[in-house]
């Protein structure tokens, strides 16, 4: 019974002997899980900072390169289009889409001008038509008004005086002078003469 004892004995303290190992070894792979989890979560948070700095630069630089050739094209700039590579497909098409739009709109502005100077043109033909209209319908007025005077007129010089007056409004600064025909001597008489012009006997 003292050697089973004594062997039983053993077997505990060997049993005990392996725990303690085994609590150690399960200790120190728990301190080594720690600190691998530590450092992994460290790189894994510096990666996903990482990653996320160079998506808002991939964003950023295509944005910055867009706002500068819009801002330029604001300014005036007709010819501003985005002409650098975009980085990813989605801004591609965007700077597509802009380009094509800047196009348009420079045809457009292209057309507004060529529309503006027709219509300045038509604008300014229109004016010297209407003051060619305006002269004519003041001469025909004139001579309208030179007419009926002349048809109430009885005798040769009140006829003369209704030229003398009327004749030079019609044809301003255009010298001139009226003559009646002598049956009798087979000559002209000069009966009337407006804007200095000398007469001839």
């Amino acid at each position: 019974m003292d050697a089973i004892s004594v062997r039983a004995s053993g077997f505990l303290d060997e049993e005990r002997a392996l725990q303690t190992s085994r609590q150690d070894a399960a200790a120190k792979r728990l301190a080594s899980g720690r600190r691998l989890a530590i450092i992994g979560g460290g790189v894994v948070a510096l990666l996903v900072v990482c990653s996320f700095a160079l998506l808002i630069r991939a964003i950023r630089r295509p944005l910055a390169t867009m706002m500068r050739v819009m801002t330029a094209l604001g300014d005036g700039e007709q010819d501003a289009r985005i002409d650098t590579a975009m980085g990813s497909e989605e801004f591609n098409r965007l700077a597509e889409g802009y380009n094509a739009m800047a196009e348009r709109l420079r045809n457009a502005v292209a057309d507004q001008a060529n529309s503006e100077r027709k219509l300045q043109t038509a604008n300014a033909e229109l004016h010297r038509n209407s003051e060619t209209l305006r002269e004519r319908g003041s001469v025909i007025g004139l001579l309208g008004g030179m007419s009926h005077r002349m048809q109430a007129a009885r005798t040769d010089d009140e006829l003369a005086q209704i030229i003398k007056v009327f004749v030079p409004r019609v044809l301003p600064n255009v010298p001139g002078a009226l003559y009646a025909h002598n049956n009798s001597r087979n000559c002209l008489v000069p009966i009337a003469s407006w804007g200095g012009h000398r007469r001839s006997t």
